[in-house]
């Protein structure tokens, strides 16, 4: 807490009533910012052209306060300063953009906000592609101040993407047992966490879909179970 002495500017003389100092207290939170470290962006990415969704940040390694900064007190929860946390996001097609973020769990180093919607056309044009249906990558960087003013160093990165497959081989196999389907296409991405999938499905729509894990060979090869 924090008591401030405000005493009024320009007080004439004969006026010592007015001119007394009003004392305000104030609870106020000190954090080491140099210390606040941005880990990763849950989920790590999403399709071009996805509507506004929340994505969540969690950072770790900073001193709630000066006393539990001396103490070496080590990873805490996040400070919660009032409505001035904020997520910035920062590549093509968005520029810098601020999103409003809420601390969700006071227990823990989490902000969750929204994220900037870009349009398909908007990717494209920011991947340098040619088309608007042509596969794109543009990475965004994704940094936290829980101030409003101050960002924490090493931002994490988001990933907006989209996939085109041209072809897959083997194109057939055993009911019930396809496996090692060697996907070709552009734009496979690995966002590191969470394996990507393959899920097959009846072009008629019947039955259920089956769902095995993939792996991202490169950007234009992934391969299937």
């Amino acid at each position: 807490e924090v008591v401030l002495d405000l005493v009024p500017a320009g007080c004439a003389s004969g006026e010592e009533d007015a001119c007394q100092a009003v004392a305000v207290a104030l609870d106020l939170r000190l954090y080491d910012a140099g210390a606040v470290r941005v880990l990763r962006v849950t989920p790590p990415g999403a399709p071009v052209g996805f509507a506004e969704a929340e994505t969540r940040v969690a950072v770790h390694g900073y001193a709630l306060d000066d006393e539990a900064g001396a103490a070496g007190g080590g990873a805490v929860a996040y400070v919660d300063l009032g409505s001035t946390a904020a997520l910035r996001f920062v590549g093509p097609a968005v520029g810098a953009t601020m999103r409003a973020a809420r601390l969700p769990d006071s227990g823990r180093a989490d902000a969750v906000a929204s994220v900037p919607y870009v349009s398909p056309a908007a990717a494209a044009g920011a991947a340098a592609s040619s088309a608007a249906e042509a596969a794109v990558r543009v990475d965004l960087a994704v940094s936290l101040t829980l101030d409003g003013a101050v960002f924490a160093d090493a931002p994490a990165n988001f990933t907006l993407y989209r996939a085109v497959v041209d072809s897959g081989a083997p194109v057939g196999g055993p009911a019930g047992g396809l496996s090692g389907v060697t996907l070709a296409g552009s734009g496979f991405v690995d966002l590191g966490e969470g394996a990507p999938v393959c899920r097959y499905s009846a072009a008629s729509g019947a039955g259920s879909a089956h769902v095995v894990p993939a792996s991202v060979a490169s950007d234009s090869s992934a391969v299937c179970g």
